[in-house]
């Protein structure tokens, strides 16, 4: 599917605010009848783990959350890289609205499931084989395969990171193939081209029970940039999770138990 707000994918002009970790201020304590809250997951309301499919969200974790959906009056939902799939697998037996892959599938409140036009299929194969050949190559790095996305982290192996880049940035038909190389925290993923967590927020704002809110985001990452421009311009909060370089965000918070912290002061819990 594609959406008439294309313009949402791109990043405004006003480009990130140089700031390092912990210049920022502390985001206030928003309203929760008044605004919509969007999280990141792996490092925002998790920490990172050694591979995705090893971190886990607690119990305590998911009430927080359930907590928040109820008081936000369901306006909450979850932005993240990982696949829905992924993502229930994580919060299991939690269900929430959600985008995964970087905005190219988004379940709605209704709990169906939109998806955009999926890259060319034969090019992701052949980025599987050479993905597999690199990891052969180069040994520590960690292949993920999102069926419609492919990421290659290298957190044990971060002196392989520039070599990977290189030969991943000479690949010539990534863009007619309907996908862009995209930076994160020790990984490098090859997205869909055509969308971004910018473009999830405006697909859910549009609808409600997001509609006429104001948009929260939380995130940690370089792929989280494009959310907080677009929040920044919709007048919303928005908020870095240990920030480690410039970034468009206007508050930060120094890791993910202070995100729990923070959900929870929202909520009016005692410190």
């Amino acid at each position: 599917m594609k959406h008439e707000d294309s313009a949402a994918v791109s990043t405004p002009a006003d480009g990130p605010i140089p700031t390092a970790a912990g210049v920022l201020p502390a985001p206030p304590l928003p309203e929760t009848s008044g605004h919509a809250f969007f999280f990141d997951m792996d490092g925002t309301l998790v920490d990172y783990a050694e591979r995705p499919e090893l971190a886990r969200a607690d119990r305590a974790l998911l009430r927080l959350l359930a907590r928040l959906r109820e008081r936000s009056g369901g306006a909450l939902a979850l932005v993240s890289g990982r696949s829905i799939m992924s993502l229930d697998a994580l919060m299991h037996p939690e269900q929430l609205c959600a985008s995964g892959l970087h905005g190219f599938e988004v379940r709605t409140s209704a709990g169906t499931i939109e998806r955009h036009d999926p890259p060319q299929a034969h090019r992701l194969d052949e980025l599987r084989a050479l993905l597999s050949a690199l990891a052969t190559e180069f040994p520590g790095l960690y292949v993920e395969d999102k069926q419609y996305a492919l990421a290659v982290h290298y957190r044990h192996a971060p002196e392989h990171a520039a070599a990977i880049t290189e030969r991943l940035e000479k690949v010539p038909w990534l863009e007619a193939a309907g996908l862009r190389l995209q930076r994160g925290h020790l990984v490098l993923e090859l997205a869909p081209a055509a969308v971004n967590k910018a473009s999830a927020l405006a697909q859910f704002m549009r609808n409600p029970p997001f509609r006429g809110r104001l948009p929260v985001y939380v995130g940690d990452d370089l792929t989280d940039e494009p959310a907080f421009h677009w929040v920044n311009l919709a007048r919303g909060l928005s908020v870095a999770v240990r920030p480690r370089a410039a970034t468009a965000a206007r508050y930060s918070v120094p890791s993910v138990s202070a995100v729990h912290a923070w959900v929870h002061a929202v909520l009016g819990d005692p410190a």
